[in-house]
């Protein structure tokens, strides 16, 4: 399963980099006040939010041992549709009328594109662990 193998580092560098990304972003929206605590709402989500790539990165981590790709299929699937998730909560909390925001929409177009293409691998992973005979 020398496919699965190369999904599976496309997954950990890519999806990694950008699951480690949005983490950093989520749990800073959330995190960040400069004057007074944030509610207690956003407290939780914020350090919730910094466990997020750990199913991913720990399921492509699994993806390289053949007798445990069928359980690292399914924890990249879930750390994908997390990433999935933090992209979504990252662009309803991004304010568009900041300064400078042309300057970083390379970004902005970037990170979605990764995302997606890690989601991608990560379902052609399932498929391809699914179809293995047992």
């Amino acid at each position: 399963m020398k496919s699965v193998k190369r999904l599976a580092a496309f997954v950990l560098i890519v999806g990694g980099a950008t699951a480690c990304f949005l983490t950093f972003a989520v749990a800073l929206s959330f995190l960040f006040s400069l004057f007074s605590r944030p509610p207690v709402l956003d407290q939780i989500l914020g350090y919730a939010s910094l466990a997020g790539p750990l199913p991913l990165l720990i399921g492509a981590v699994l993806l390289f041992f053949p007798n445990r790709q069928k359980l690292g299929a399914k924890l990249t699937l879930a750390g994908c549709f997390v990433l999935s998730v933090y992209m979504v909560v990252c662009y309803t909390r991004l304010d568009v009328y900041s300064e400078g925001i042309w300057d970083r929409l390379f970004w902005f177009g970037l990170i979605p594109v990764a995302v997606l293409a890690a989601d991608y691998a990560s379902y052609r992973i399932y498929l391809l662990t699914k179809m293995q005979a047992v």
